[in-house]
């Protein structure tokens, strides 16, 4: 999956389980709402489950649960979960160390990336999963 989709995901997944009204929700049941393979769901629940944001339970009647309640749960915490790479990502390939640009863009955005990431970060830590499943019970016509 690539880097960019599992907060999304995983904020999917979260917001499903805060609305499964406490029931463990089997992997193959999120994996459908997220219309994806289980196994991509599993390996976002386990990071979860590390991040102490899911539990999972195994056999009849098993699946995942949220570890804490929603409120207390905010996407900069499903941020974090994830490992999502940098916000701004370095190019694969080194920008030429001879060009004047080349040599100094990295450090001359370095300020004003730190800022965009802190403010993404302020951001998210203002919404919590609980107000994210709000949302979709407003928004849905059931």
């Amino acid at each position: 999956m690539p880097a960019n989709s599992r907060f999304l995901v995983a904020s999917h997944l979260l917001a499903a389980l805060a609305l499964s009204g406490g029931e463990a929700v089997p992997s193959e049941q999120l994996a459908v709402s997220v219309n994806t393979n289980p196994a991509v769901v599993r390996r976002l629940l386990a990071r979860l489950n590390r991040a102490g944001l899911t539990r999972g339970a195994t056999g009849p009647g098993g699946g995942a649960t949220l570890a804490r309640l929603a409120r207390d749960i905010t996407l900069l915490d499903v941020y974090r979960a994830i490992d999502e790479p940098t916000l701004f990502a370095p190019p694969p390939s080194s920008p030429n160390p001879d060009c004047i640009v080349g040599c100094h863009i990295a450090r001359a955005l370095e300020g004003s990336l730190e800022k965009a990431r802190k403010s993404m970060e302020a951001s998210l830590a203002e919404t919590t999963i609980a107000q994210v499943a709000a949302r979709i019970r407003k928004l849905s016509p059931k």
